[in-house]
Order: structure tokens, then sequence, then C-alpha cells
């Protein structure tokens, strides 16, 4: 039973058609125009994996998640004086020179052991944020595409780049480095498309 004001909804204890049944992970929302509509939903991204460093280490590693096609990996460091630091990127333990990256005007990396990032290190009293989206087929390359900041209130930089990992082999797991530490309390979230 749902109540908004003086009007109160109420909901089928059993569906009349199993179409109508929700999926786990919907949720419930308003949608179209008046009159409006109540319909179960499934948002875009679901959770797979979290972790939050508890001290300073060189990398992390996320892993045990399920396969998903889309990947999107968001990285929220806390905050880095050090003008040395570098975030790299590596998936399922592949040291081995199977990545690329470009970002900025003058930044790539052509066969390398990792995705840079951030290899123009920039101190940031905020840290670092950074959204990233791996497609992830089987039996294909990984095409990668990241926005990022890092944040300062005077003087913030916008970080965009892209890269590949040349692997057939679907992700598993993301390790997440640098040239110094990753700060703790620094969050990793895997997130896998739902659609």
């Amino acid at each position: 039973n749902l109540g908004w004001g003086t009007t109160s909804y109420l909901l089928p204890s059993s569906p009349s058609a199993s179409s109508t049944v929700p999926a786990a992970s919907s949720v419930l929302a308003v949608t179209g125009q008046s009159p409006f509509q109540l319909q179960f939903v499934r948002p875009d991204w679901q959770l797979l994996a979290s972790t939050t460093v508890a001290s300073a280490v060189a990398s992390t590693t996320v892993s045990g998640f399920a396969t998903s096609t889309d990947l999107r990996i968001v990285v929220d460091t806390t905050s880095s004086s050090a003008n040395t630091t570098r975030i790299d990127m590596q998936f399922n333990s592949d040291t081995g020179a199977n990545y690329s990256w470009v970002f900025g005007a003058s930044f790539s990396g052509g066969t390398q052991k990792g995705i840079s990032l951030l290899a123009d290190p920039q101190a940031s009293s905020g840290g670092y944020y950074f959204d990233i989206r791996v497609s992830n087929p089987n039996n294909r390359s990984k095409g990668v595409v990241w926005q990022g900041a890092a944040v300062s209130l005077t003087s913030p930089v916008n970080i965009t780049g892209s890269g590949m990992y040349n692997s057939n082999t679907v992700v598993t797991s993301v390790t997440i480095g640098s040239n110094t530490n990753i700060p703790a309390g620094t969050v990793i979230r895997i997130y896998g498309s739902s659609i």
C-alpha cells in the first residue's frame, strides 16, 4: 500500500500475469504524464562489487563479480597532495603488453602493461574521481573510455581518455594501482549493465 498525500494506491499481492512480476532488482517509479502511472523499472546499472581501501596500498584488486557485456567502474580516491601520483588500471591480473591508451591532446601509451587513467600527475587536495566504461564482450578486444577529475576548489582538472584491452577473455577482475600509493578511504565500485 503506497500513499501520497490523501491518495493511496494498493498494489496487488499476486499479479494476474507473469509479465507483470517485477525483477528482483526493479524499483517502483512514477512514469508518464498526468494521469501518472506506477511501473516497475530496472536501473541501467547494477552494483556487482565494491571495496574501500583500508590503508594506503600500491594497488588493489576487485574480483569475483558476475560477468556483464558492459562494465562501469567508479574510482573515488581521497586527497593526494603528491604530484607524483599516477593512476593505472589492469584487467584479469594481466601484466602483459596488452593495453593501449590515450587521453588529452598529448598523452598516450602504445603497447603497455596497463591503462593509465592519469599519466600527467596533478596535485589534488580533493582526490581523483573516475567514471570508466568497458565494453566487455567475449571473444573480442575491450574498448575502454573514461571521464575523470582531479578534484580541487582552486584548479580542478578534467581528464578524458580512451583505451583498449587486447584480450578475448571477459573482464572478471579489475586492479587499480599507483606509482605512489592509493590512499586509504579510496572507493572502487563495479557495475554491470542490466540492459
